[in-house]
């Protein structure tokens, strides 16, 4: 069948929006947001809401829904228990934007809740040997994204969520459908659905299997936006690379984009991108087909894995001239340069009295000395007097603090700058949500400041070890709270036998070594 909105008419809609005023609501994520819309607009069709518990266990096991049509992704509404119930109470729940516009509405048929470990092991596998592994960042990427509560339920449509960005490629599967020609149900045309900028074999590809369509073919590029796991790429870069290279494309080709996450599964994320791209209009152009090649562009057998792909941009290689074109390396060198001109974060963790504090202070005030990049110094204290001033010292409020920390770090990296961290963050989660934060914008570099217990608390100028072994600090990392040391740090330093000079010098060296910084 062709893909149906969901969009309510103009009447139901503002009967909706009035009614929606007595029922509880849900802030949508921005991956919600974009499932929402693929939902809405029927890009996920044949879903018309968010699965069941029936539903969702039959995709994790079969990849298929319980009516035997394929399916290899859960699409769930997940939130907090305390919402949940009281949707679950109301018979509905208001779906609204960051800015509290209502976009949808659920009528609740289900609440269930998912063993989220069971839910990991059954899209990635078992959990990895190594935690630096992609697989590993991809099952934390999903935890972090997902509550275990789950509401199924009918979606109806309010309204199309507003986009600034691009919005002439925002094209719903029945505007890209007209654009194509597509009349009947079964999507005809060569297709790519991509999260990564063009690679020459697989516009080749397209090119070849539309013109295999006969005279004046039409082709479908679908730019996939939603971000995800495993280091996505900013959506407007990806735009501008696919913008950039019309010229190699078919002359008929539609262009459009959709919020389409990347989970990082691999096998289960490229079946939804075909399902996906058929609601579209379109068939994938397969790469390496065995059809004849209508085209000669260079050579079809070169190609970049998105694992190469993020090496070369890591260090600020150019991509090889036979995987891509000229002006897609010119974009990609634009957002991606050589690293010493790149914005950067120096995140140092360590006990209390390590000597973090100074040895950042010292460090900034070196690169400020030597760099054109503005240096910002986010020192613990700092940041708790002036950022998080309401926390408390438990877990979750110590979490909070340096995801405030990453945020503002992050911020600074993208703009460009240098930021220099230096709070305890004992915990290894949370420091590699913040690496993969500040990742996005930059460079990230880890600096493990070693030195140990019993020399941090002999210095105890604060007075804070002795509070916390009299039981007056309660959670104090290293004497009632653990201290987890990082296994991923670029460098470690103990400034019980270095001298805040020298421990500076180490960093240095070690930021030119790796490039992050020119040579003096």
């Amino acid at each position: 069948m062709t893909p149906a909105s969901l969009l309510a008419s103009a009447q139901r809609a503002a009967e909706l929006r009035a009614q929606a005023d007595d029922w509880p609501s849900w802030p949508l994520t921005d991956r919600q947001q974009g499932e929402l819309e693929l939902l809405v607009n029927g890009g996920f069709w044949p879903l018309t809401g968010w699965l069941d518990a029936a539903d969702h266990d039959q995709v994790l096991r079969q990849r298929q829904l319980t009516d035997g049509r394929p399916w290899p992704l859960p699409i769930t509404l997940d939130l907090t228990a305390e919402v949940a119930d009281a949707a679950q109470a109301a018979g509905h729940l208001g779906l609204r934007d960051a800015e509290g516009v209502l976009l949808a509405v659920v009528s609740v048929s289900e609440h269930y809740t998912v063993d989220l470990d069971a839910e990991l092991d059954a899209l990635y596998g078992p959990p990895p040997a190594t935690a630096d592994d992609a697989t590993d960042a991809a099952r934390r990427w999903w935890r972090r994204q997902h509550h275990p509560d789950r509401l199924a339920g009918q979606v109806e449509g309010v309204e199309p969520a507003t986009h600034w960005s691009f919005p002439d490629l925002r094209l719903t599967p029945g505007q890209a459908r007209q654009a194509l020609g597509t009349d009947d149900d079964a999507p005809e045309h060569a297709g790519l659905a991509s999260p990564e900028p063009p690679q020459r074999v697989e516009v080749q590809a397209l090119r070849r299997d539309s013109d295999l369509e006969g005279a004046d073919p039409a082709a479908l590029v679908l730019v996939l936006v939603g971000g995800g796991a495993n280091d996505p790429l900013d959506p407007h870069l990806l735009v501008r690379c696919w913008r950039a290279i019309g010229d190699h494309l078919p002359a008929r080709a539609v262009l459009a984009a959709a919020p389409l996450t990347q989970a990082g599964t691999g096998e289960r994320d490229e079946q939804l991108r075909r399902l996906v791209l058929a609601n579209y209009g379109a068939i994938l152009a397969e790469a390496g087909s065995g059809l004849p090649a209508a085209v000669d562009d260079g050579p079809d057998d070169d190609r970049l894995t998105p694992a190469e792909l993020r090496r070369h941009l890591a260090t600020g290689q150019a991509w090889p001239d036979d995987v891509t074109y000229p002006a897609v390396t010119d974009e990609l060198r634009r957002r991606y340069p050589p690293l010493d001109q790149r914005g950067l974060t120096v995140f140092m963790t360590g006990f209390s009295g390590s000597g973090k504090s100074t040895v950042a202070q010292a460090l900034a005030a070196r690169l400020a000395d030597r760099d054109a990049r503005s240096v910002a110094l986010l020192d613990g204290d700092r940041v708790r007097h002036h950022l998080s001033s309401e926390l408390g010292f438990s877990r979750e409020h110590r979490n909070l603090n340096i995801r405030r920390i990453g945020f503002v770090a992050a911020e600074i990296t993208r703009a460009g700058g240098i930021a220099i961290c230096a709070p305890i963050a004992p915990y290894d989660d949370v420091r590699r949500d913040v690496r993969a934060m500040v990742s996005e914008g930059g460079s990230f570099v880890l600096v493990h400041v070693a030195t140990p217990l019993d020399v941090c608390e002999a210095r105890d100028r604060k007075g804070l070890y002795a509070k916390a072994r009299a039981g007056v600090i309660p959670e104090f990392t290293g004497i009632s709270d653990p201290y987890e040391a990082p296994t991923d740090a670029e460098l470690s330093l103990d400034t019980s036998e270095l001298s805040v000079t020298d421990a500076v010098d180490r960093i240095v060296a070690s930021l030119e070594a790796s490039g992050h910084l020119r040579p003096d």
